[in-house]
């Protein structure tokens, strides 16, 4: 079951773990998190006492994790082709951010100049029209 609030959810626990220090291993504690955030508390009881629930779907995680190399938190993939693995400057992220931009939206090899000093010039195949000063 997903419900479309995983990035608040995210930056909820995230924000209770870090800045609160909430124990979020506590199922009331994440019970509160997740209602702070609009999802139901029966649902989340169910998902909780079910250790099965989502297990196929970790195992999945935990196997590209492996594929693409990830050892430790935090780790971010860009692009599905880069990765930035702990904690990192500000450099480094605005680095690869502008390569990836400029690996995808490459700077065209020719510039068109056809408008450039003619001021007005226009060709077409019934001929040229050259204002007149």
């Amino acid at each position: 079951m997903t419900v479309g609030k995983e990035k608040e959810l995210t930056e909820k626990l995230l924000y209770s773990y870090f800045t609160e220090g909430k124990l979020i291993s506590d199922h009331n504690t994440l019970v509160g998190i997740g209602k702070s955030v609009g999802l139901e508390e029966e649902d989340q009881r169910k998902v909780l006492a079910d250790s099965t629930s989502f297990a196929n779907d970790v195992r999945i995680d935990e196997a590209l994790a492996s594929q693409i190399g990830v050892t430790g938190v935090p780790f971010f993939v860009i692009n599905q082709k880069y990765s930035i693995s702990g904690a990192q400057p500000l450099e480094t992220f605005k680095r690869v951010l502008e390569q990836v931009w400029q690996e995808d939206h490459p700077t065209p090899k020719f510039q068109d100049l056809s408008g450039a000093g003619t001021e007005g010039a226009v060709c077409t195949d019934e001929g040229c029209e050259i204002p007149k000063k």
